[in-house]
C-alpha cells in the first residue's frame, strides 16, 4: 500500500545521470560519445561536446553535472523528455509508480503483469510483475501467487541449520 518515492542518482557520467527539472527527476542515458555530443549540441553547448571521450567526461564530470543540473532545471521534465527524444538522446522524466503503470504501451506487453484473484493475506485481487523482457519462446511467468509472510519461515530456518526446538523456542519468544 506504500508507494515508493523516486531518489535520483549520481552516475560516473554526467550524461547518464538522473536531474532534478522545474517539476521533477530527468534520468538521462548518454552514455557513449555520439549521445554525449549529440545532447550538448540540442542544448547549444558546442563547447561541451568537445568533452565527449570517456576520459573527458570522466575528468569533467562535476563541471558537466553542474552545467546539466543548471539547464535542466529550467524546464519541466516532460518538455525535457521530448526535447531529448526528438533530438535522439536518451532520456525520460521518472514517474511514480502509478504513472509507470498507467503508460499505454503496457497494455501492448503480454505478461509483463500478472493479477490473481486470490493471494494469502490478501482481499481482493493482486497484480505482480512478472518480468520486464520476453524470450521468443517460452520464459517467465507467475504461476501462483506469493505466500503470506512468514509462510516459509520454518523451511528456510530449517535450510540454515535450525531445528525444530530451536525454530519452535523463536516463536515463543517472539523473535519470529
Amino acid at each position: 500500500g506504500a508507494l515508493p518515492s523516486p531518489s535520483g542518482n549520481k552516475k560516473s557520467y554526467a550524461g547518464n545521470s538522473c536531474y532534478e527539472t522545474a517539476d521533477g527527476l530527468v534520468m538521462l542515458g548518454a552514455f557513449n560519445r555520439r549521445q554525449h555530443e549529440r545532447m550538448w549540441r540540442a542544448l547549444d553547448r558546442p563547447d561541451l561536446a568537445e568533452l565527449s571521450s570517456w576520459d573527458a567526461m570522466a575528468a569533467n564530470r562535476e563541471m558537466l553535472s553542474d552545467e546539466l543540473a543548471s539547464i535542466l532545471a529550467t524546464r519541466p521534465a516532460a518538455q525535457w523528455e521530448t526535447f531529448f527524444n526528438d533530438h535522439a538522446v536518451p532520456a525520460a522524466r521518472v514517474r511514480t509508480l502509478a504513472e509507470a503503470l498507467d503508460i499505454d504501451q503496457l497494455d501492448h506487453r503480454d505478461n509483463l503483469l500478472h493479477t490473481f484473484e486470490d493471494a494469502p493475506g490478501v482481499d481482493g485481487p493482486m497484480t505482480v510483475p512478472v518480468a520486464a523482457f520476453r524470450y521468443a519462446h517460452g520464459g517467465p511467468r507467475a504461476d501462483s501467487p506469493p505466500p503470506a509472510m512468514g509462510a516459509d519461515t520454518d523451511a528456510v530456518l530449517g535450510e540454515a541449520g535450525y531445528g525444530a526446538n530451536e525454530i519452535a523456542a523463536l516463536r515463543a519468544a517472539g523473535v519470529i
